[in-house]
């Protein structure tokens, strides 16, 4: 069961995830749209950083995420219920893979060499 559901996963749109993140969020809290979007922001590197997979809990503090509340909170447990951040995180590191075979998924049997 959790094979199939990463393959489809893997075949999902990021931005329509990103935007259904935000349709989420705006159900449950009836905020603006611009509200709405923060808030998925903030969930979404919440759970970057809490998730051991990434790779991500392990580094030190990054910048970006200084100041960051990593409680969770009722938002963020509704999202992660519904599963919307692996989802995300597996469709948008397989999108990078087709753009970049050097990052994620991607292979390649290229040597890279020098430019002269």
């Amino acid at each position: 069961m959790q094979r199939v559901r990463v393959k489809k996963y893997r075949e999902s749109d990021p931005r329509g995830i990103i935007k259904g993140m935000v349709d989420e969020i705006r159900m449950k809290t009836h905020h603006s749209n611009f509200r709405c979007w923060e808030m998925m922001v903030e969930n979404l590197a919440k759970w970057l950083v809490l998730n051991k997979k990434t790779g991500l809990a392990c580094a030190p503090p990054l910048q970006g995420f200084k100041g960051l509340n990593l409680e969770k909170d009722e938002i963020y447990e509704h999202l992660d219920s519904l599963d919307l951040f692996r989802h995300y995180f597996t469709a948008a590191m397989e999108r990078i893979g087709v753009y970049n075979p050097h990052i994620g998924r991607g292979t390649t049997s290229e040597k890279y060499t020098k430019r002269t």
